[in-house]
């Protein structure tokens, strides 16, 4: 019989490092933002107002799996209490999991959906989101949902991706001939002029510099993955740890165009099981019209073609220029979940109706 430990804690413990490794090697794919080292990173730098609440579902002593969550307290109107639940770490994460070998995912999901709603702790709504069309959680949580008699809503997004065992020829002619195969030998030759460009793969830096390079262009953009320049600091070593970490894993890599020695553009790339993700990236203003991210971008396409690597994905999110690299994307699902099993929670969906 299966139970459920929870844990509510403000940083991972190192405790439970050795389990949430073995677990997450064992989960669906992609899972690289759900290494210990990477949530451990977001705990300490972005955690906020969120408080981590781990799942730990157990068969008599052996950890079957965790579903990694955390609530945070609102004010309803300025008024009534309410708590909303997400998936560890959201917001900072593309694909979301639930730690388990795959065959066990429907009894753990089961298992700890079955506890959220057995008001041992109180929430008003549960979002789990940014789940790839292929995890077996979805249906996992669709037949718990029929089981249970949950009401829900679902919505859907995109994750898209470039399909890299197709021809270079098929994969340059499904880009946007204007919006891509114009404006790249537009870009080229522009860059031409203004003198000597170059790109390098994977410098020979000190994280700490990859950091600021980073950090140094993200500032120009006006953006740092957050928006508030007071998150800087935090940013800077939220990257750093992330970085050293994967650097030592071997699954991380820098691109980094240069124009006449200065760093003009940069791409962050996660590699897991033969396929990239284009984790962060972006150019400095100022060059704008030389289209050095497009160029770049398209570099390192062609290098993970050649390396016949089987996918290049742009992770989530549904920004207008991935849908010009590629017609091809996966489906992301968002259930939303508002707890009827309780009084308090029956209240609020009702004043909701009224007022809201």
């Amino acid at each position: 019989m299966l139970i459920v430990k929870p844990i509510i804690l403000l940083e991972l413990p190192n405790t439970i490092h050795s389990i949430w490794s073995e677990l997450q090697k064992k989960s669906f794919l992609p899972n690289f933002q759900y290494e210990f080292e990477y949530i451990s990173a977001w705990a300490k730098y972005f955690r906020g107002n969120w408080r981590p609440l781990l799942l730990l579902v157990k068969n008599d002593d052996q950890v079957k799996g965790i579903l990694p969550l955390m609530y945070k307290d609102e004010k309803r109107k300025r008024i009534l209490p309410y708590r909303r639940v997400r998936f560890l770490g959201s917001g900072r994460t593309d694909f979301n999991v639930l730690l388990a070998d795959k065959k066990d995912v429907e009894d753990v999901a089961a298992a700890a959906l079955n506890w959220l709603c057995s008001g041992y702790l109180r929430w008003e709504i549960l979002i789990l989101d940014d789940i790839v069309e292929e995890n077996p959680l979805i249906k996992a949580i669709l037949r718990w949902a029929e089981k249970s008699c949950v009401e829900f809503s679902t919505k859907k997004g995109k994750y898209y991706y470039i399909n890299l065992k197709c021809s270079w020829d098929d994969i340059w002619n499904n880009t946007s001939r204007k919006f891509i195969r114009k404006n790249i030998n537009v870009a080229r030759n522009r860059l031409n002029r203004a003198g000597q460009w170059k790109i390098t793969v994977d410098p020979e830096w000190e994280t700490e510099r990859i950091v600021d390079e980073a950090i140094k262009i993200s500032s120009l953009r006006g953006y740092n993955m957050g928006s508030l320049l007071s998150s800087w600091k935090n940013q800077r070593k939220f990257l750093g740890e992330i970085i050293e970490s994967s650097r030592g894993k071997g699954n991380f890599h820098s691109y980094w165009m240069e124009l006449n020695d200065i760093i003009i553009a940069y791409e962050f790339i996660f590699e897991q099981e033969n396929v990239c993700y284009a984790w962060n990236g972006t150019f400095n203003p100022s060059y704008a019209e030389l289209s050095p991210s497009r160029l770049l971008i398209l570099e390192i396409i062609k290098n993970y073609h050649e390396k016949r690597f089987s996918e290049f994905n742009f992770m989530r999110g549904e920004a207008e220029y991935k849908s010009k690299w590629t017609p091809y994307y996966k489906k992301s699902y968002r259930f939303i979940i508002k707890n009827k099993k309780n009084i308090y929670g029956r209240l609020i969906l009702f004043l909701e109706k009224l007022f809201i």
